[in-house]
């Protein structure tokens, strides 16, 4: 059914949304939304000259606290006296722990939480309308010793940003304050909470301006956790080292293009001068690897392009409908006028959503303004990967007035990082449409992944975070390598759950299978590709209490760290009333605090048939916070080590660890089956391995 609808305030607030200034926060404008890092000493004319509108400084809890009590905010004093001088806005990090207090430990006590938030507020009460950044690296070691809490975390922001609320409530708390590809900290975090504490999400990006694959991934975590209605504005962070100007240009505009709400940089912030004044008002069309980006400022358009892809020729809007422009590496900065192809541009803006009444059904909507006196006419459509053919809808929109397209596509997850749809809205009259690339979102989607099999037995774990309940069949397809009469199972996931699939007979060493849910109605509502498994450790066959014939398990890194370490095959309890026994190797560790790791390498070739996109297994962790990950080589001899999981529980888990192979070539060997870091911290524990699979492409 047509369903073309004249909404005039909602159309006003679909494009009022696409821009905005975040709560508390300057509007998105060049250059007051850049910041710059400073010591506190330091001169703030270079960050007046460069028209930042922002200064970010470190400042240790021992520094401004000597006495128990009694604050020295002296060196703090005459920074806020320079800055308020040349309306540059103060974002201060207090971190750091303090001898006065918990033996100058993190504060992880009622006391020490108690005391860094009467500082924090004390400091706050004096310098009205500040931003407070709680802490800077929790996520890691050497900033919270002994190893990252994340819960000791939590409440002290939790009770520091109670007191400086109350002490100024105009200030603003933000939080998080860890690297931004580190999603488990950050999932953490956000469960316990951290959301209701702070005003806007704090990070370190890199000096790259993005991780891999951008702050999507944050942003997802952000948007399940915030509840609705409620937005959470992006300050990163970056620490650049030595690199060309183009890289910090590059960096400073995908924090503009993203939505970033301060992007912070160790230089001056005067890499965009040619955007003065100007405010981001669309990112215009192109393959994931390209940025177009339109800004307008009072004296007309600009374009800045660039691609993270190989140096191509693309179209642009130009005067009297469009141009070509020569895509590279380096961001090139047009002035492009004011004409009538700039407004069109400026007049469509695209949201999405999910319309939770109707299955959770996506929605795309597309907002034309038209900005011209002269009635304008045309044809808006969407492409999805997987649907039959483009959906379509006409529109007319009278000169100053709005019209909201609204498309229901059928879209169709694979497991995938994004889903993208391609949007085009032709204009009668106009020789080049406007094409839009829109990124749908993973969030709320459901999903499953298998788990190596045990025995005669496959579990799928179902994830289903939507917060709506959903019943139907998960169902293999295309088998190969798998004896099984039946390959579909109920499963009902209100949130999670476990199902599992019963086998003929135990799973060969290498199969293949793709897999789909179905919902109550028949409908697919997630399909995974075909992809290669390949049992790579069983631990079976192995003799008990011996140490394993096929691996060595061994500590590596600074020898004045004193650790021991020791592997053994063992019979451990199964979770299966099927099977009372498993076969599995038991690693035990121990360290004092420092630079040290175990690993437990294979003592043969381990060479991977295909592209290794994941590495499972089946393990009992020991619940105490230290990281696991593996280690691979490409064939140049070029290490890959992914960021792997923390062992936050003792529950016996299938766990999973995602490879980025990027960059590199095939074949890739496994050099190291397991790699156990502590983080810095002393550590004893003991983890049990179970079958180990790899997924491939």
């Amino acid at each position: 059914m047509r369903r073309t609808v004249l909404l005039l305030s909602a159309v006003a607030a679909l494009v009022a949304s696409a821009v905005v200034a975040a709560p508390g926060l300057s509007e998105q404008v060049v250059p007051k939304m850049l910041g710059v890092s400073v010591a506190l000493d330091s001169s703030v004319d270079r960050v007046a000259e460069s028209g930042a509108g922002f200064a970010r400084t470190e400042v240790r809890w021992s520094d401004l606290e000597k006495e128990k009590g009694v604050y020295d905010f002296s060196a703090l004093d005459s920074l806020f006296t320079k800055l308020e001088s040349k309306d540059i806005r103060a974002i201060i990090v207090i971190s750091g722990g303090n001898p006065l207090y918990e033996s100058g430990r993190p504060p992880h006590t009622r006391e020490g939480r108690t005391a860094f938030a009467a500082m924090a507020a004390a400091a706050a009460a004096k310098h009205k309308g500040a931003i407070w950044q709680v802490w800077n690296g929790p996520n890691q070691a050497t900033s919270w010793a002994p190893k990252p809490n994340a819960q000791e975390y939590v409440e002290l922001v939790q009770a520091t940003s109670i007191a400086i609320k109350a002490a100024d409530p105009s200030a603003l708390v933000i939080g998080l304050s860890s690297w931004v590809n580190d999603l488990a900290f950050a999932s953490r975090c956000f469960e316990l909470g951290l959301l209701k504490s702070i005003d806007a999400v704090a990070v370190e990006g890199g000096g790259a301006g993005l991780p891999a694959l951008g702050y999507g991934p944050l942003r997802e975590l952000i948007a399940k956790h915030a509840g609705r209605g409620r937005t959470y504005p992006l300050v990163v962070n970056h620490q650049l080292a030595q690199s060309p100007a183009f890289v910090q240009t590059a960096g400073q505009l995908t924090d503009i293009a993203d939505g970033v709400a301060v992007s912070i940089w160790p230089g001056a912030a005067d890499s965009l001068g040619d955007l003065t004044g100007c405010k981001l008002v669309r990112k215009l069309g192109g393959r994931l690897e390209d940025s177009i980006l339109l800004f307008k400022g009072n004296d007309g358009y600009r374009i800045a392009a660039w691609t993270t892809g190989s140096e191509r020729e693309v179209t642009i809007p130009a005067e009297g409908d469009a141009s070509k422009l020569n895509l590279t590496g380096t961001p090139a900065i047009v002035r492009s006028g004011s004409g009538e192809r700039f407004a069109l541009e400026e007049a469509v803006d695209i949201s999405t959503g999910i319309d939770h009444r109707w299955r959770l059904q996506d929605e795309v909507n597309v907002a034309i303004v038209n900005p011209l006196s002269r009635t304008l006419k045309g044809e808006a459509s969407i492409t999805v990967p997987g649907m039959p053919k483009p959906m379509s809808r006409k529109f007319s929109v009278g000169g100053g007035k709005s019209e909201l397209v609204h498309f229901d596509p059928i879209v169709l997850w694979d497991g995938r990082a994004s889903v993208v749809a391609e949007v085009i809205v032709k204009f009668d009259g106009v020789a080049t449409p406007i094409a839009r690339t829109v990124d749908l979102g993973t969030s709320r989607r459901i999903s499953a992944r298998p788990s190596c099999p045990i025995e005669q037995i496959m579990e799928f774990q179902v994830s289903n975070p939507s917060g709506v309940r959903v019943k139907g069949r998960l169902r293999l397809t295309d088998i190969k390598g798998l004896e099984i009469k039946n390959p579909m199972v109920k499963f009902d996931a209100d949130g999670s759950a476990i199902v599992a699939l019963s086998l003929d007979e135990p799973a060969r060493r290498e199969f293949s299978f793709g897999y789909e849910l179905l919902d109550s109605l028949g409908k697919v509502v997630f399909r995974a590709p075909v992809r290669n498994y390949t049992i790579i450790e069983t631990f079976q066959g192995a003799s008990n209490a011996i140490p394993p014939a096929a691996y060595d398990f061994v500590s590596f890194g600074d020898s004045n760290t004193k650790a021991t370490s020791d592997a053994f095959c063992m019979l451990h309890d199964s979770q299966y009333t099927s099977l009372q026994r498993m076969s599995v190797l038991r690693l035990r560790y121990s360290c004092a605090s420092g630079n040290r790791h175990f690993k437990l390498d294979p003592k043969t070739d381990l060479t991977l048939q295909g592209k290794p996109i994941e590495l499972g297994m089946w393990l009992q962790g020991d619940g105490n916070g230290t990281k696991l990950t593996c280690r691979l080589t490409d064939a140049s001899g070029k290490a890959i080590q992914p960021a792997g999981f923390v062992m936050d529980t003792k529950q016996w888990r299938y766990k999973t660890i995602q490879i980025d192979t990027a960059g590199s070539e095939a074949p890739y060997k496994l050099e190291t089956l397991a790699l156990i870091d502590p983080q810095g911290a002393a550590a004893i524990g003991s983890i049990y391995l179970g079958p180990i699979m790899v997924v491939s492409e």
